[in-house]
């Protein structure tokens, strides 16, 4: 008796529904059960997306691609709440029922624990939900049982979306993050738990507003909502003919610091105001790393004020003290130097020691190049890098030029950090992705570049959200590109340097 398995008879005998699937969701097998509760034959199945193989269902859809995505990045298994999908009733003209599964997807791994495939568990619960309550209930009664516990369910998944979006967020604050890099991780979470197509957390900056993080392109302009939650002091809803807006105010000592808001264009359903109250914990861990933000920076003043005193101290007791002792022997020296010349020559090294004790007591209150919060725009560009890596899991090698500082204007600036933020904390979320970033100083402008490998990624950058940043980067004399091919996608941007475009 041979001791060999047969793994395809055991797969395709098991009791249990499943799919398997290839990283980008096409089914590549499925077993008997799995035909037989989907009401398919294998042939319809296998070699197709698994969305297109049955009738649209957008919010079922939208649910099981949120947990295959979550697989892929985390390699982990992933229990989905109970799915609603209307299958076609064999036979039957245009005609399709109600059923209820219960999925959980699993992770098939490779030997460096890279995820290879997934298998995609289902379990019917039709008819557990249609034997809730009453034996003698009617049909009314029987579909209201069904749609509660649904119900039940959805709000369950909601919960633990949300709950998992405060922990990413909460960790990142506790991991000592910049506030730039927290607030750019609460739009991207705030657009994913209310279903918009696009998140910013807007900061008071004068009369106006100014964009402090975003995460895709907004669908409306929201400084007019953002300005209307400032005068009102209260959460609001914005409809126009570009689409939805939805915003929540960030309070400081009951003023308004600055706005949460997400968008959606038209047609895109679920936004509106039932979104305010979930927007709000966001709004206060916005402003909580805000504040966080200002106390590191009052710290970093204080011990900077501490360092220039120690500096000061330390000059005046040594280097300053005996230069100026020198000073005064070579000044007494020059008095008995009876040539005119050697004795102008001394003076003339007198008056440059004082130069130079003048040079001293000034470079010890210059800061050149550093920020109110202590950090050079290198090390804010290296925290960025570093904490994307961290938190999304991938590999990651930068090369960050040293002669980045002060080459760049402000708003150049953000709007290098705003790239990199959307790429790397936006669309790279897959653990074995290979991820290489560059940022070099050439003789007219400075050009970034990120280098993606292993990830399968849109093949234009409308779909990547970064269709807005690449119209400024035109707008400031630059650009913004994404190349593909061999596996990997680079994206490449530039910008003048400063003085060349602003």
């Amino acid at each position: 008796m041979s001791d060999r398995v047969d793994f395809e008879a055991v797969f395709r005998a098991g009791a249990t529904p499943s799919a398997l699937l290839s990283r980008d969701f096409v089914i590549v097998a499925v077993n008997d059960a799995y035909e037989k509760v989907s009401g398919r034959q294998r042939a319809e199945l296998v070699g197709h997306d698994v969305f297109e193989a049955f009738p649209d269902d957008p919010e079922a859809a939208r649910a099981l691609r949120v947990s295959l995505d979550r697989v892929l990045a985390t390699a982990e298994r992933n229990v989905m709440a109970l799915l609603k999908f209307d299958v076609a009733v064999p036979g039957g003209r245009n005609e399709v029922e109600h059923r209820f599964w219960s999925p959980v997807n699993v992770p098939v791994l490779d030997d460096d624990g890279s995820v290879r495939m997934i298998l995609h568990r289902v379990e019917e619960v039709t008819e557990v939900l249609r034997e809730l309550g009453l034996p003698r209930q009617d049909a009314a009664e029987m579909q209201a049982g069904q749609a509660e516990v649904y119900a039940r369910s959805k709000e369950l998944e909601r919960t633990n979306q949300r709950l998992a979006a405060a922990t990413d967020i909460t960790t990142a604050m506790l991991a000592d993050a910049p506030a730039d890099v927290v607030l750019r991780l609460i739009a991207f979470r705030a657009k994913e738990i209310a279903g918009a197509t696009s998140g910013c957390v807007l900061l008071r900056e004068g009369d106006g507003f100014v964009v402090a993080a975003e995460a895709g392109d907004a669908a409306v302009d929201p400084a007019a909502l953002a300005a209307e939650v400032r005068r009102t002091g209260r959460p609001g809803v914005r409809v126009t003919g570009d689409g939805v807006a939805v915003a929540v105010p960030l309070r400081h000592e009951e003023e308004v610091r600055g706005v949460l808001v997400v968008t959606s264009p038209p047609g895109r359903s679920g936004l509106g105001s039932p979104a305010i109250l979930p927007l709000e914990p966001f709004a206060t861990q916005a402003e909580l790393a805000l504040e966080l933000g200002d106390r590191r920076r009052d710290t970093a003043r204080l011990l900077l004020l501490e360092d220039r005193d120690r500096i000061a101290r330390d000059l005046h007791r040594s280097v300053v003290s005996r230069l100026f002792q020198l000073g005064l022997e070579l000044s007494s020296a020059a008095e008995l130097i009876i040539r005119a010349e050697p004795a102008r020559r001394v003076r003339g090294v007198v008056v440059a020691l004082d130069g130079v004790v003048q040079d001293l007591h000034t470079a010890v209150f210059r800061t050149g190049g550093v920020r109110p919060d202590g950090r050079t725009f290198r090390e804010r560009l290296q925290d960025l890098i570093d904490h994307a890596a961290e938190s999304q899991g991938f590999a990651t090698t930068s090369r960050i030029d040293p002669r980045l500082n002060g080459v760049l204007g402000e708003l150049a600036e953000q709007h290098l950090i705003a790239v990199l933020s959307e790429v790397l904390i936006g669309e790279v979320r897959d653990r074995t992705a290979q991820v290489t970033v560059s940022v070099g100083v050439r003789p007219d402008r400075v050009v970034g570049e990120v280098t993606v490998r292993g990830l399968d990624l849109p093949a234009g950058i409308a779909e990547l959200g970064l269709t807005a940043l690449a119209r400024r980067a035109e707008q400031l004399g630059g650009s913004l590109t994404l190349d593909t091919g061999d596996g990997e996608r680079h994206f490449t941007w530039q910008l003048p340097l400063a003085g060349d475009h602003d």
